[in-house]
């Protein structure tokens, strides 16, 4: 039922005992409306329809906006890294060795797979956006160690204030609760935007 015709069976303006009357005709004055009911129902319509467009503007805003810090974030090709060390990435123990990272899923690019150059050895990182207010002057990944145990913590591409976070494991969680405390160190390492390896 239109809006002007439940206002007219609500009898809105007119005085108690008073029967219907011809709507188009009658002025009715409603929380600063003014007008028939159905110029009335037109005016709320339009405030209604102004609002949710005014909303619907912000949000197609705001969605822009975290693609574009998504899209800066993102790895292009792969990140060649010779890591002279084992590590843990995500829950996965990997020996010293040449490896490169890769986003799994274009749509999704928090996740990222760490695979040797021979294809025996693959891992799946789950990741946050991370940032920093100085520009990394080359790309680079960051370690925690914990005790005698390296963990991969922060992706840091060149030029860009955006990185990522790598998710703490179960076991650096567990170190760091026992009292071990982590010591960072960087490792550079080489953007290959083409992603031959």
């Amino acid at each position: 039922m239109p809006l002007w015709q439940e206002l007219r069976n609500l009898r809105i303006g007119l005085p108690p005992g008073m029967g219907p009357v011809d709507s188009s005709r009658q002025t009715f004055h409603v929380v600063g409306i003014s007008g028939s009911l159905m110029e009335m129902e037109e005016t709320i319509m339009d405030r209604f329809l102004k609002t949710r467009m005014s909303g619907l503007l912000l949000a197609s805003a705001s969605a822009l906006v975290l693609t574009a810090t998504a899209a800066q974030a993102q790895i292009t090709g792969a990140i060649d890294a010779n890591i002279p060390f084992a590590f843990i990435a995500g829950s996965t123990k990997l020996p010293a060795g040449s490896y490169a990272i890769r986003v799994l899923d274009i749509e999704d690019p928090h996740v990222l797979t760490i695979a040797d150059k021979g294809g025996k050895v693959e891992a799946f990182v789950t990741t946050e956006g991370a940032q920093t207010r100085q520009l990394p002057g080359k790309t680079e990944l960051v370690f925690d160690k914990v005790g005698d145990r390296e963990f991969l913590s922060q992706i840091w591409i060149e030029g860009s204030s955006e990185g990522y976070q790598v998710a703490k494991s179960r076991m650096q969680l567990k170190l760091e609760k026992s009292g071990a405390s982590p010591q960072s160190h960087r490792l550079a390492v080489t953007h290959n935007k083409k992603g031959k390896t």
